[in-house]
């Protein structure tokens, strides 16, 4: 299994591949059994795998070319300090994705002839596959059937971590048709319930991908208000779910920029003050690798106990603080019991806010 050593971000990363002799328990998928920081990840057998997976070739780097190798020596330019491998906490990343018969519509584009914005989502593979070297990714689709207001089983991609997920996105979206409604409402109950975004160890994020407006939920379908209550009240059901559910959401084309105040009481209701618009398939893939760094790891399990005052942590090459009040506003905390470093306020905030970022913790000699 890859371990990652030092630095992360959207430029990444390397991975190593390894299939077990059996499948998981979601057949295809890998099962995912969440722990307090180190997950036990079985990939499906070759023997298992009807070619699902796409044609991209795995990659077998055990950690990234700009990455020392675990032996080495010093590498943060100081003499005095030894390298510490690590594994960052993983956060869950479930996307909800719009697949009603508004995706249909042409995205708007600089060059004719244009892609739908469902045929648009399929350049999101790229930006699943660098989300996927941080996160567990799972997938889910509404309507989650052909009948046009199912939500039942909307999950198709649980959440897993294995190099293959991306491309398993990508099979799903691109063997799939929009039609129908956008059931929202009943889809986000079916995430609370379904969706695995509930372990109390690490951030669970649900990232909504919508077009349309949402309906389905009450007896008259003209009814907007009614339609737009429902789905307020289903992701105030996220925010105040134990451990919460945060979420982002993405609203494409001409539709979501003309029902800001929708989007903007679905956020709110979710706990989040922030959404995004876009109007173009270029500019999906920014928004959602934007709203995933929401959750970036801040959290990393080092493999062995390190005497708090030997410990090194440095954010882009500059050294952090150990926490000494709390709240902190810019350090981190030492878990000696559980070997965990965790970033806190800013520096946090830091290496979440969507650019690339390196963290890399050390020993002093």
């Amino acid at each position: 299994m890859g371990r990652l050593l030092g630095r992360f971000g959207p430029t990444i990363i390397a991975s190593s591949v390894l299939w077990a002799t059996a499948c998981g328990t979601h057949g295809l998928y890998p099962e995912y059994v969440p722990d307090a920081g180190v997950e036990d990840r079985r990939a499906c057998a070759p023997e298992c795998d009807p070619g699902r997976r796409g044609n991209r070739a795995p990659r077998d780097a055990a950690v990234r070319p700009d990455s020392p190798p675990r032996d080495a020596g010093p590498s943060t330019g100081d003499p005095r300090e030894i390298d510490l491998p690590f594994e960052p906490l993983k956060p869950n990343v479930m996307l909800l994705v719009d697949r009603s018969s508004a995706m249909n519509a042409v995205a708007p584009c600089a060059a004719p002839p244009c892609q739908t914005w469902w045929s648009g989502l399929l350049a999101l593979t790229d930006t699943l596959e660098e989300v996927a070297e941080w996160a567990h990714v799972g997938l889910a689709l509404f309507p989650s059937t052909d009948a046009a207001c199912d939500a039942d089983g909307s999950v198709v991609v649980p959440l897993y971590d294995a190099p293959g997920v991306a491309d398993e996105v990508g099979f799903i979206l691109e063997t799939t048709a929009p039609l129908g409604s956008a059931p929202m409402a009943a889809a986000v109950d079916e995430i609370i319930a379904h969706g695995q975004l509930d372990d109390p160890t690490r951030p669970n994020l649900l990232v909504i991908l919508t077009r349309g407006a949402p309906d389905c939920a009450c007896a008259d379908p003209l009814d907007v208000r009614c339609e737009r209550d429902a789905a307020v009240a289903a992701m105030a059901k996220l925010a105040q779910r134990t451990p919460p559910i945060h979420t982002q959401i993405v609203g494409m084309g001409s539709d979501a920029a003309e029902s800001p105040g929708l989007l903007r009481a679905l956020a709110r209701a979710a706990g989040s003050e922030t959404y995004a618009e876009v109007e173009t398939v270029a500019a999906l893939g920014r928004a959602l690798s934007r709203a995933a760094s929401s959750v970036r790891p801040c959290t990393f399990v080092i493999e062995a106990p390190v005497a708090g005052e030997a410990l090194v942590v440095r954010v882009d090459g500059s050294e952090v603080r150990r926490c000494v009040d709390s709240p902190c506003e810019f350090g981190y905390t030492y878990d000696a019991q559980a070997l965990a470093v965790a970033l806190s306020g800013r520096a946090c905030d830091r290496v979440r806010d969507g650019e690339p970022h390196s963290v890399r913790l050390a020993r002093r000699r």
